[in-house]
This record gives C-alpha cells, sequence and structure tokens, in this order.
C-alpha cells in the first residue's frame, strides 16, 4: 500500500504536521522531542499516529510520505 499523499490536512493535528516538518527538516525524534519541550515517546506516539493515518506500513514508507508531502501556505496557518 502506498502511502497515502493527499490525505486532507484535517486529518492531522497540528503538532503532527509541526512534527512532519520538523522530520523533514532533518531533526531526529530525540531533537524535536527537545525543540518542541516534548517527551520523547509523545514524539514517537505522534510518528505512529502519522503513519497509521497516511497507511505507510513502515519507515520507508513513512519517510517517503514525509519528503513527498507538501503543505500548502494556507494549510500551514
Amino acid at each position: 500500500m502506498r502511502p497515502n499523499l493527499l490525505i486532507p490536512i484535517s486529518h492531522l493535528t497540528y503538532r503532527e504536521i509541526e512534527i512532519v516538518q520538523l522530520i523533514k527538516m532533518g531533526y531526529s525524534t530525540k531533537e524535536i522531542a527537545n525543540n518542541l519541550g516534548l517527551s520523547y515517546f509523545t514524539v514517537k506516539k505522534h510518528r505512529e499516529n502519522i503513519l497509521l493515518k497516511v497507511g505507510a506500513r513502515g519507515k520507508t514508507e513513512f519517510r517517503k510520505f514525509v519528503f513527498e508531502y507538501e503543505l500548502s501556505p494556507k494549510q500551514a496557518e
């Protein structure tokens, strides 16, 4: 199953969008947690939720989603 690159933005929370953007910028889970003032496990759970929402079946598909996913300026607000 290919990750759903066209999922409505409303299916991702603001925090999930923020995490996708930070992953895309190359931040690790630990760096994201430190940056956002969250625990490592909270960020890990957000990543798992994103993975489920986009239908990715593993890290490879998740990374593909992250790097192909684009937010329009309106969606990023």
